[in-house]
């Protein structure tokens, strides 16, 4: 049955591709109606009794693909916003939300003995599920950053290894290992950049394509052991989210600064963070005696710059 597992996984993947096609205000929660896409509807039908007979009994494999959709809604908000943070209840009600979804449509295709019948239903299916969605994100803790009528999208981008370095301020001579990227992209193009020439380096990343090397976390969750690494850094990423809580008026900087320090704790002797972009509200709380503070201007602005902490 592997076969008519990719099938129905291409499927999904077609719909997130449709959707995530149009423009972004459309997906504004205010206007948020998702589309079918009726192209290859007709294999779906034909095999419409196989799939839901093949998902009702395996309830594993029902789960994986609850699991699989409510992840590519995660990254589909993220690449929207990437300063929405969905916290554990969120992602509880997410799955519940694409639990009831597979259920509703997986009854449609039991009971549909028509094809225009099966049309109808699967397109009523993912009207309802639009409405759920909508509701879903009225509802969670960052609904403010997403809901308003000025709504933009705050999105994330991989950028080339070369860049990545050069905006760092980083010199391969300052490179100690082990090396960890803190938000290394989906990707981990960095990461791959320092093992193609031999040195040990990993990645975390919440919507990464997990291997040996790279792990799929939150920065809040992955475990920052006291003197592990060499080299840390992290681009556009962890100090990015810390300067928008900082600003922000219901931000949570308090979390970011324990974070923040885990990181420099998790550093061995003579080892780096390098980041960017700066952080000067708490940079310049550091003890002097146990950390050492570079700063790196970029493109000669003073008020954009990389910052490098080594510690003592």
């Amino acid at each position: 049955m592997k076969g008519l597992e990719e099938f129905v996984y291409k499927m999904v993947d077609s719909q997130y591709e449709i959707n995530l096609s149009k423009e972004v205000s459309e997906l504004h929660p205010k206007r948020l109606r998702l589309q079918l896409n009726e192209h290859g509807l007709e294999p779906i039908y034909r095999y419409r009794k196989e799939i839901a007979r093949f998902y009702t009994y395996k309830d594993d494999l029902r789960q994986e693909l609850i699991y699989y959709m409510t992840k590519q809604t995660k990254n589909t908000i993220h690449h929207l916003n990437q300063f929405v943070h969905l916290t554990p209840q969120d992602e509880d009600s997410l799955i519940n939300l694409y639990s009831q979804f597979v259920h509703v449509t997986l009854n449609g295709f039991r009971c549909s003995e028509s094809f225009p019948v099966f049309k109808s239903h699967l397109r009523g299916s993912i009207d309802r599920h639009s409405s759920f969605l909508t509701h879903y994100l009225h509802t969670i803790r960052d609904a403010h950053i997403i809901r308003s009528d000025s709504f933009q999208p705050v999105v994330c981008h991989e950028y080339t290894p070369t860049l990545q370095l050069r905006l760092l301020g980083m010199q391969h001579s300052q490179i100690q290992e082990p090396i960890l990227d803190i938000g290394c992209g989906s990707q981990g193009r960095l990461v791959r950049y320092f093992r193609d020439q031999g040195l040990e380096a990993y990645g975390v990343d919440r919507h990464v394509i997990q291997d040996l090397y790279l792990f799929e976390a939150d920065w809040f969750e992955f475990p920052f052991l006291k003197n592990t690494w060499g080299t840390i850094l992290s681009h556009m990423a962890f100090s990015n989210h810390f300067v928008h809580h900082h600003w922000r008026k219901d931000g949570q900087p308090e979390k970011y600064a324990e974070i923040y320090m885990n990181i420099l704790e998790s550093l061995r002797k003579k080892g780096s963070f390098f980041y960017v972009p700066g952080l000067p509200f708490i940079e310049e709380w550091l003890p002097s005696n146990r950390y050492r503070l570079q700063r790196t201007t970029i493109d000669r602005q003073p008020s954009f710059y990389s910052t490098q902490i080594m510690k003592r």
